[in-house]
C-alpha cells in the first residue's frame, strides 16, 4: 500500500529549511520555488510512498519539528 506525506505545520526555520532542500531535489522543484511552497501550508512532501517509508519519513520530520 502506498501513501502520500502532507505537511501541514512547520514549527521552526531549520525545519522549513531542511523541508525546502527536500522538496528541492525533485528536478521540477528549484530552492527558490519549494521556499515558496511551504509559505502556503498544506504541502505534499512525498508521493506515493510506501507505509515503511512514509513512517520513517515521519519519524525524521517530525524529530526536525
Amino acid at each position: 500500500m502506498h501513501c502520500d506525506i502532507i505537511v501541514t505545520a512547520i514549527t521552526n526555520p531549520r525545519a522549513r529549511q531542511v523541508v525546502a532542500r527536500h522538496l528541492a531535489q525533485s528536478p521540477d522543484i528549484s530552492l527558490v520555488k519549494a521556499t515558496s511552497m511551504l509559505e502556503t501550508l498544506p504541502v505534499t512532501y512525498q508521493k506515493n510512498v510506501d507505509i515503511q517509508e512514509a513512517e520513517h519519513a515521519v519519524i525524521q520530520l517530525q524529530k526536525i519539528g
